[in-house]
């Protein structure tokens, strides 16, 4: 819970009208080492704390006033057409035809997936650990409402990207997300199309990263998303469940 202002408030607004609250600090500590040692216990624990949330989620599902996800719309009117205008930094061409064939797989399952409020940035780094005990999350400013299967594709990519390029952490990277995958599981078992649109979710994460990173005129992480997009469409066979 908040910790209360001075004058009883859950919160506080400045003089622009933005809202701060605080909270009391969490025990624990956030995991940063994704290959190492018991690496696949670690991701079943990730697995696991986002199921707990989303569970959590589901309690409040009647909850107003958050924004419907619309990812299919946001990567074909923002992010291809933010790509396309840049026309230097990344392949666009490749990138468009990655999203095509990925889009012809995820837009026919989209409606059968279970939609429901999602954190939207779930990543290890949000994650809060005590003794191997989840103890929280951060930032939950960029909660919507979208396919619960995101966040968990998420957690995964963000796993990914610290180990793509290094061929032995490629090559094992797989069993991890598998591993997180079953961890997520035990509380929210996946559907059948949500195991089929995984693929098609990963592509449009790294295509919602690549058009992010261009916003902000950093090519280089453009081009490591770029990259990484490249990876899944290579190995994509690994993601089958």
């Amino acid at each position: 819970m908040p910790v209360t202002t001075v004058e009883g408030d859950w919160y506080a607004k400045n003089h622009n009208g933005k809202v701060y609250c605080l909270y009391p600090k969490l025990p624990g500590h956030v995991v940063t080492e994704h290959y190492a040692g018991d690496a696949e216990k670690r991701a079943l624990t990730f697995g696991q704390a986002i199921g707990l949330l989303h569970r959590c989620f589901q309690e409040r599902d009647s909850a107003n006033g958050y924004q419907e996800m619309e990812l299919v719309e946001q990567i074909e009117e923002w992010a291809i057409q933010r790509i396309r205008e840049d026309g230097t930094t990344v392949d666009a061409c490749t990138i468009e035809q990655i999203w095509q064939d990925a889009e012809s797989e995820l837009k026919p399952l989209y409606k059968e997936l279970p939609q429901q409020l999602i954190h939207r940035d779930a990543h290890p780094s949000n994650m809060i650990f005590s003794a191997g005990r989840l103890t929280g999350f951060l930032d939950f400013e960029m909660v919507r409402r979208g396919p619960r299967v995101f966040d968990v594709c998420y957690c995964g990519s963000s796993i990914l990207v610290e180990g793509f390029e290094n061929s032995e952490k490629g090559q094992k990277w797989p069993s991890l997300f598998h591993s997180l995958v079953r961890g997520y599981g035990e509380f929210c078992p996946l559907t059948a199309s949500e195991c089929l649109a995984m693929y098609g979710m990963f592509v449009t994460i790294e295509l919602l990263f690549i058009a992010f990173w261009m916003d902000r005129h950093n090519k280089d992480a453009a081009r490591t998303s770029e990259s990484l997009l490249y990876w899944l469409a290579t190995n994509r066979d690994a993601l089958a469940m």
